[in-house]
């Protein structure tokens, strides 16, 4: 196979993840969700959080968005699919910002990496299992 005949991965443009998180702030996870002491101490709810305010910093940068910026999303962003919930509305919250991703990928006619859907498929599954007193799953082989 050539290079000619090999498609890049779609990667998501800097415009593109602005129009998603300007479209994800009409969409508060935490606003739908009851505020009780189940809430504030899982902590999923932090890193959507620091999520969205990071993408808000990024949203009101008038001209080009430089790495100093961009950088403190993208890191806020992967800690976001790293983060275990420990509760069931904390999973609700994750799996509604999966939905509220995967349809804004979408849109974009994007798509998620491999690796980051592995870390995020991984990471909803040990929480649900966490939270049914199963064991968590095992790897994949070859993956963390």
């Amino acid at each position: 196979m050539s290079k000619a005949d090999i498609l890049p991965t779609p990667i998501r443009s800097r415009r593109a993840v602005l129009a998603g998180l300007a479209s994800a702030a009409a969409l508060p996870i935490a606003a739908a969700m009851p505020a009780n002491a189940e809430q504030s101490s899982d902590p999923i709810f932090a890193a959507i959080d620091a999520m969205r305010r990071a993408g808000a910093a990024m949203i009101a940068v008038d001209g080009d968005i430089t790495d100093e910026v961009a950088d403190p999303y993208y890191k806020a962003r992967a800690a976001v699919m790293r983060t275990r919930p420990t509760t069931p509305p904390g999973l609700a919250a994750l799996t509604t910002w999966t939905r509220e991703e995967a349809h804004q990928l979408r849109e974009d006619g994007s798509m998620l990496y491999a690796d980051d859907l592995y870390t995020l498929s991984a990471t909803i599954d040990d929480a649900v299992r966490g939270m049914s007193g199963l064991k968590p799953g095992s790897p994949v082989a070859g993956q963390p």
